[in-house]
């Protein structure tokens, strides 16, 4: 759980331990200053770790996070390896399994201290992207539990850029995507803090993300201006698109004409 704040303590343990150098380095562990693999120092340092395991439970790489608020970055990950690679791990998924499969529905957060704060706060069917947007194999890893699954990102306008990118890919697998909204500039793992035991109430009312994006348009955008009305049949038909269901592109295109008092 802990990195000392050290150069030396982990690679010096792990040798003890009978790992050669060559293993520690490819394991992303330590870094070398030469090509000797000789002069070698720790990658994690003074931070808090979090071990990332696969879907079976073994332990792959960690996520560092600094002590200090001088540290950067303030979080580090294991380098890509033969057996880390960060777009297709979803922090927490063999432990959240069990809840996802009952549920039929994985909530996506953002970082690894939110994913523990869910948890702790009692909603268990949640997995965490680590330090990377997510991806169509981490799509692929839940397809086989989930219908439903729901996006909880920062609100901010590049949280909601990331959440619409993630919808786009959803459309390959058939998922009602659905959207938590937190209130404005806090995280889960802040929010659980302030009010702990209200987040199942946050949960119970998600709403479809298709329906939360058009209705921010019209909070963004003066419906009644030409040149906004414009900018909001701009940035939905991006949105529209991608929506595989013809059905569903319909009716949006039905409620988006009559709200814009615009032919379909």
């Amino acid at each position: 759980g802990l990195a000392p704040d050290s150069f030396e303590a982990t690679h010096q343990l792990l040798l003890k331990k009978g790992y050669k150098h060559a293993q520690i380095l490819q394991a992303g562990l330590a870094l070398a200053k030469d090509t000797s693999m000789v002069h070698i120092y720790d990658r994690f340092r003074g931070r808090i770790t979090f071990p990332v395991t696969d879907g079976l439970g073994r332990v792959v790489g960690f996520g560092g996070r600094a002590l200090s608020s001088d540290q950067q970055p303030k979080y580090l990950n294991s380098p890509e390896t033969p057996i880390y690679q960060k777009n297709q791990l979803l922090y927490g998924f063999h432990q959240s399994k069990p809840t996802i499969k009952v549920n039929k529905q994985a909530v996506v957060v953002e970082g690894y201290m939110d994913y523990l704060m869910a948890w702790q706060d009692g909603v268990k069917n949640v997995v965490a992207v680590n330090g990377t947007a997510l991806t169509k194999r981490h799509l692929t890893q839940l397809k086989p539990y989930i219908e439903e699954l729901v996006l909880s990102f920062d609100m901010d306008r590049a949280g909601q850029e990331a959440a619409r990118r993630s919808f786009e890919l959803t459309q390959d697998f058939e998922f009602i995507v659905k959207v938590m909204i937190l209130p404005s500039g806090k995280d889960i793992a802040d929010f659980v803090l302030e009010q702990p035991g209200d987040l199942k109430g946050l949960l119970a009312g998600i709403r479809l993300f298709a329906d939360h994006f058009y209705e921010d348009l019209f909070v963004r955008f003066n419906k009644n201006s030409p040149v906004e009305k414009r900018k909001i049949l701009a940035e939905f038909a991006l949105l529209i698109g991608k929506i595989k269901s013809s059905v569903e592109r319909d009716g949006y295109v039905r409620r988006l004409a009559s709200d814009l008092a615009v032919p379909e």
